[in-house]
């Protein structure tokens, strides 16, 4: 993948719109991570070998929400349902016994949600506890059913959310 959405090495004439956003390349990464593949970032140098700072930018918004989310991304595996049947914006990854759902533009500017709603029912058991990753205060609610998963965001403090960009939502102990 490259941060460039028409080339692999550097344009002088590039404009802003021609990069991918932060939330593209978690998205990207996302997709790819969650049906088992490995991603390669390019970053075109300029001919004196520096990086524009655009790459900078981009490299670093990763880097941040990396530290806050990458448990969900590395030394990972993909679960048995790599994409949401009902929000094409969430992709699973699992680890052991956990599953991890990454909700890509789980909120956009100025929305209010109430819920998310999870078309593949991660299965709870009696010690199954969900969180979301960045996010230090009491377990988050859902309610689940034969169908779905209904996550309840609406008692979350979004700015108490570590995370800028897309969300993870950790189910600890689900029955894999």
């Amino acid at each position: 993948m490259t941060i460039d959405k028409y080339s692999w090495g550097y344009r002088r004439n590039a404009k802003l719109e021609d990069f991918l956003t932060i939330d593209e390349l978690i998205a990207t990464m996302a997709e790819t991570v969650s049906c088992g593949g490995n991603i390669l970032i390019n970053v075109g140098p300029t001919k004196e070998g520096t990086i524009a700072p655009i790459f900078e930018e981009r490299l670093k918004q990763l880097g941040e929400w990396l530290n806050i989310n990458g448990e969900a991304i590395y030394k990972t595996q993909p679960w048995i349902i790599q994409n949401d049947t009902v929000n094409p914006d969430v992709w699973y990854t699992a680890k052991g016994s956990d599953v991890y759902a990454i909700v890509n533009n789980a909120l956009g500017p100025g929305e209010d949600l109430d819920t998310i709603v999870l078309g593949a029912a991660v299965n709870m058991t009696s010690t199954s506890q969900i969180s979301l990753l960045g996010y230090n205060a009491t377990p988050i609610r859902a309610v689940m059913t034969p169908h779905y998963l209904s996550i309840q965001v609406s008692s979350i403090v979004v700015s108490q959310v570590k995370s800028k960009w897309s969300w993870v939502f950790k189910f600890a102990n689900a029955a894999i």
